[in-house]
């Protein structure tokens, strides 16, 4: 009976910790396609590019 318990309990820990990581790699994710368009439309938007934007700055202001 009380191997039955540490079974479930077991299984409970496992499932919360998937779903706990599977959350993490989601804002990960997030945060890599934000820094792939941050990168792109710093060096071609023509724009940006010239520096009439401080382009570094505007990332700060969508992390914070």
């Amino acid at each position: 009976m009380n191997s039955f318990i540490m079974k479930k309990l077991l299984i409970i820990l496992i499932f919360f910790s998937f779903t706990s990581l599977q959350s993490q790699i989601n804002e990960v994710q997030k945060l890599e396609s934000l820094c792939k368009i941050w990168g792109f439309l710093k060096y071609y938007h023509p724009e940006v590019a010239s520096g009439k934007f401080n382009w570094d700055e505007e990332l700060f202001n969508i992390n914070a």
